[in-house]
């Protein structure tokens, strides 16, 4: 091990390193695959919760993803749909944003659940020719597709309501240093925006 190698635990760094497992074309680096892909979808969650002052830092670090499926429902409400933010500051409208709540969908919960199906000890030996390989291979590259369009986004969670609808909360996190540094730049919190707000059925392939 070298002594400058690091072990990342943001979402983004377990979806590559499950890439570089799933690309390896070899029985094994699926049971590694799946151990980065359950820690990415975990990690996916957490940042959005912990990007919230409102939610209770208990509820912020739960691991099980039923858990932490009931969190989001309870203070996100109802997230199954990507959520496109168009955001012009008042001040200078012509500095338009785009963003997007990306969601760790039901979907992907799910296959997060199942996953854990293989980080046990397996006592049964699969054959080579055994459609188990198949079928494994199949849903950790569907996790993956799922867990990598949850890290497009920038938006930490959708525009949440308050003081009956008069107001809303975003937190925006740029997919880069530079960036975020953009998004303070052209916003500072308190400032007015106009907002347009569009539910979508899936991220739109550029």
């Amino acid at each position: 091990m070298s002594a400058t190698e690091t072990y990342n635990v943001d979402s983004k760094s377990y979806l590559k390193r499950a890439r570089s497992q799933l690309d390896r074309h070899s029985y094994k680096g699926l049971f590694y695959a799946a151990l980065e892909l359950r820690f990415g979808i975990e990690a996916r969650i957490q940042e959005y919760l912990e990007s919230h002052t409102h939610i209770p830092n208990k509820r912020k670090k739960e691991w099980q993803l039923s858990h932490l499926d009931k969190t989001i429902l309870k203070y996100f409400g109802d997230t199954n749909r990507v959520t496109k933010v168009i955001i012009r500051p008042s001040k200078s409208p012509s500095k338009e944003m785009v963003c997007y709540y990306t969601p760790v969908t039901p979907e992907l919960i799910s296959i997060g659940q199942r996953l854990g199906d293989l980080l046990h000890v397996q006592t049964k030996h699969h054959s080579p020719k055994d459609g188990f390989w198949k079928t494994t291979k199949g849903m950790l590259e569907k996790a993956y597709k799922l867990l990598e369009i949850s890290n497009k986004g920038t938006l930490m969670g959708p525009p949440l309501w308050k003081e009956k609808g008069k107001s809303a909360v975003m937190v925006l996190m740029g997919s880069s240093d530079e960036e975020t540094e953009s998004y303070h730049k052209t916003m500072q919190k308190g400032d007015r925006i106009v907002a347009t707000i569009e539910h979508l059925n899936k991220f739109p392939e550029k």
